[in-house]
């Protein structure tokens, strides 16, 4: 068949396509993104940030708001809920991980988990090793994933994200503050 001109494999489109075949609908998970920044969960008085990294069928990975000045960031947050569940799934797969591997990883966990309470303003160079050490451990898991946010990441943020693999952000707006 032919519509406008094109070829068409005779399905009707659902517009649940970015643009590019990779199946993700961008209008979609934007707007949950913005619904997450809405929630009660996010509890800054200043803004409110919701973070989604999805898969290229548009799962999401992991979900992160912003909590109050000094806490991890909504991104920081997203990356960490991916590695989570990444981890989860690998233990029920019954991965090829070592029990020193599975120490390891829990162990980050735990330590990134109690810093929630809030100690760090920004992200230190240590906290971004132990991301970089924790993709390694479970296999680059986010590497070639989306993330989308309903506010452009900082800096730093935006450094891990590229660290990590994430190959596209998606923002609603761009924050002033950003650099």
């Amino acid at each position: 068949r032919k519509r406008n001109g094109k070829e068409s494999n005779g399905k009707k489109s659902n517009g649940s396509t970015d643009g590019k075949g990779n199946g993700l609908n961008a209008k979609k998970l934007m707007k949950a993104s913005l619904d997450l920044a809405d929630s009660r969960k996010s509890c800054s008085p200043l803004i409110h940030v919701g973070t989604l990294i999805v898969n290229d069928k548009g799962h999401i990975l992991g979900q992160g708001v912003n909590q109050y000045a000094g806490h991890p960031h909504a991104e920081q947050l997203a990356v960490l809920d991916a590695f989570i569940t990444t981890f989860n799934k690998l233990k029920k797969q019954r991965s090829k991980l070592s029990q020193n591997e599975i120490s390891i990883i829990r162990e980050s966990f735990r330590f990134l988990s109690q810093l929630m309470p809030g100690e760090i303003k920004e992200l230190p160079v240590q906290y971004v090793g132990l991301y970089m050490e924790l993709n390694a451990l479970l296999g680059f898991p986010l590497k070639g994933k989306v993330l989308f946010s309903n506010i452009s990441p900082c800096y730093e943020c935006s450094l891990l994200i590229r660290d990590l693999g994430i190959k596209r952000v998606d923002v609603a707006i761009v924050y002033d503050n950003a650099r």
